[in-house]
């Protein structure tokens, strides 16, 4: 059994993926719109299908307040011809705010990924890995005290590294 989740986690961990977006964040139409900065880091299964788990950090400024947050959160991703389906959801948590707001603040996010730069596996070289680098484009939603919305445009990468 245990050799049986070695191997599970064997084949689950062999990828990773990095991510940095920006965002405009409000509360609700008409008011006041802010600016967010989120980079994330995860390790799972990927590049096609995509299941993985990371860290991520975020700031933003907006009218009705900034932070600082630290936070975790799981990324799926289903394969749409060349794109891909993304979604996340997680938690954070702000370390430095000058607002009133939860202590753990659940998060979603919906987004679509575009790859400029798609390297598959060559058969004749699999130790040089996997890579995909390209646009994402999207919409989150954090559940704070006063929910807000952001859109968001970034990048990301995804790895596969060889043996």
């Amino acid at each position: 059994m245990a050799y049986l989740v070695r191997s599970l986690l064997t084949v689950a961990l062999v990828g990773c993926a990095t991510s940095s977006e920006l965002g405009l964040l409000q509360h609700a139409p008409g008011d006041g719109v802010g600016g967010s900065l989120t980079g994330h880091w995860d390790l799972g299964m990927m590049p096609d299908r995509i299941i993985a788990a990371g860290l991520d950090v975020r700031g933003d400024v907006a009218t009705s307040g900034d932070r600082f947050a630290f936070g975790a959160s799981v990324l799926g991703g289903l394969p749409i011809g060349r794109y891909r389906l993304l979604a996340r959801g997680g938690v954070w948590h702000a370390a430095f705010s000058n607002t009133s707001e939860r202590t753990i603040v659940p998060t979603f996010e919906l987004a679509g990924y575009v790859p400029w730069n798609d390297h598959p596996t060559d058969p004749r070289h699999p130790e040089l890995g996997r890579s995909s680098a390209g646009l994402v484009v999207g919409v989150r939603e954090d559940l704070d005290a006063a929910a807000y919305t952001t859109v968001l445009v970034g990048i990301a990468l995804f790895m596969v590294p060889g043996y």
